[in-house]
């Protein structure tokens, strides 16, 4: 009974030991994958989701889903019954040895902007997960359109800011400023006229129109700044 009940506990803590080791596998696997992207409005956007291939290590299915207010499948492969995607407004490669996928979002909105998980089922170590924050931001700055100024007074149109962006500032096509944010100080009428912000992203080009005026003593009693109608001219241009 002594030699018995020995053997069962031995069995018990190799099973155990098993366990931790094959948990030990999969959390040290490696994985290609980007924890967060940052991509503007129209932007093309790939996620990557790639396993390091090893010898006997075998991909059962792929999985993308999206965390909204529900989880959404987006996309699901397995080897034998190849892609089969759940939105039309997205595709899926796969990767030439099978060890993992991209998954491709093109022309982005910001309703894009979430959570994405994807999920490898492998053989034999097991279900991997790994998560990507997709933040999604178009160009938004505190004035729009035709900006009114009494002579004298100091003029500022701050824009957000994009990661890894390079901001200019023209004037008549000429170089005003390289910053993320105008700034006219103790304007005059010679600051009249239309500053154009050229935002490059790396593949895309975004450009807004801002009109400034320079109103004399004479004609306004006015002070501070004054935004009227939002009439700015938001063009894009994809680069090669």
């Amino acid at each position: 009974m002594i030699s018995g009940s020995s053997d069962m506990a031995g069995s018990v803590l190799g099973t155990a030991f098993s366990l931790l080791l094959l948990a030990s596998i999969i959390q040290g696997q490696n994985v290609f994958y980007k924890e967060k992207i940052e991509a503007v409005v129209g932007q093309d956007v790939r996620l990557p989701c790639i396993m390091e291939k090893r010898t006997g290590l075998h991909i059962v299915s792929i999985e993308w889903s999206k965390n909204n207010d529900e989880n959404t499948k987006l996309a699901v492969y397995s080897p034998k019954f190849g892609v089969y995607l759940f939105r039309t407004n997205v595709s899926m490669q796969i990767v030439d040895n099978s060890t993992g996928s991209y998954l491709n979002l093109p022309g982005v909105t910001e309703w894009d902007s979430g959570i994405y998980y994807c999920d490898l089922t492998t053989f034999p170590l097991g279900s991997i997960r790994r998560e990507t924050e997709l933040k999604i931001k178009d160009l938004m700055c505190d004035v729009s359109g035709t900006v009114e100024v009494s002579a004298g007074e100091n003029v500022t149109i701050q824009c957000n800011v994009f990661s890894d962006a390079q901001y200019r500032w023209t004037k008549n096509k000429e170089l005003v400023s390289e910053s993320e944010s105008l700034e006219l100080l103790w304007v005059t009428d010679a600051d009249t006229g239309v500053y154009i912000l050229t935002v490059n992203t790396g593949n895309r080009r975004l450009r807004k129109e801002f009109n400034v005026t320079v109103l004399s003593a004479t004609t306004t009693t006015r002070t501070g700044l004054a935004t009227v109608s939002p009439r700015s001219n938001i063009t894009e241009e994809w680069l090669d």
